[in-house]
């Protein structure tokens, strides 16, 4: 529950809707050096945590990263303990944070 809560306070928690449209969900092309800030910022802070939810292949090896699926599955199957905030932060992390971290990223660009 302590990761669901750190991604939706990091997306929705820092400012109101308004300023954080600015600063952290659309940034301006032309603001390079926040986008660049803001990608390494939520690099170091979740990429663990969405490489483990996407269960992501690394191809050179062909092996799985070490995931507990059970933890995360539960992010999105198990309404009662995690409700809608579980589904929610697993989006964000997976559609929203994954493109910060994935935007500087030529390997993965190649795959898309």
């Amino acid at each position: 529950r302590q990761q669901i809560d750190q991604v939706l306070n990091y997306w929705f928690g820092q400012a109101s809707p308004d300023r954080a449209q600015k600063s952290l969900w659309m940034i301006a092309s032309s603001s390079a050096e926040l986008l660049n800030k803001v990608d390494a910022d939520i690099s170091h802070k979740f990429r663990s945590l969405i490489l483990n939810l996407s269960s992501i292949v690394d191809d050179e090896k062909l092996d799985m990263l070490p995931v507990d699926s059970g933890k995360f599955e539960g992010w999105t199957e198990n309404v009662e303990l995690f409700g809608w905030e579980g589904k929610m932060a697993a989006i964000i992390a997976l559609d929203q944070m994954s493109r910060h971290i994935h935007r500087h990223d030529k390997n993965h660009q190649d795959k898309c």
